[in-house]
């Protein structure tokens, strides 16, 4: 639900009734099992709080909160790209939700000219 709504959770609306038009399955595709990675190194923190599952204290916002890591990670990267081919030095501001036309955007790629492989350090 928080990665959908920094990644792929885009709201367009009429611009004639102003009414919602991505309300649908059809336009909204949450995150599903397929978008988790095959190798996923993760660990589940010790904790001495006895109460809830795996010692948690809460399950709904902490989530929430955290999936704006992606949004920063994938920034980091397009800053990086930016940097290595001397285009930009600095924030990028983005356009959220970063959906790939939102990414593309924001890389400022020439097809033709910036076709090559890019490094990412995110630190």
């Amino acid at each position: 639900m928080a990665l959908g709504f920094w990644l792929n959770e885009e709201m367009v609306y009429s611009s004639n009734t102003g009414k919602l038009l991505t309300d649908g399955t059809w336009e909204y595709k949450p995150p599903t099992t397929k978008d988790i990675p095959v190798k996923w190194n993760i660990e589940l923190a010790k904790s001495k709080n006895n109460i809830g599952l795996y010692n948690s204290k809460a399950t709904g916002e902490p989530p929430l909160c955290m999936a704006v890591s992606a949004f920063h990670a994938i920034r980091h990267c397009i800053d990086d790209s930016l940097h290595e081919r001397h285009r930009k030095d600095g924030f990028t501001k983005l356009q959220q939700p970063l959906t790939p036309v939102n990414v593309k955007e924001a890389l400022d790629l020439e097809p033709i000219q910036d076709f090559s492989v890019f490094s990412c350090s995110i630190m």
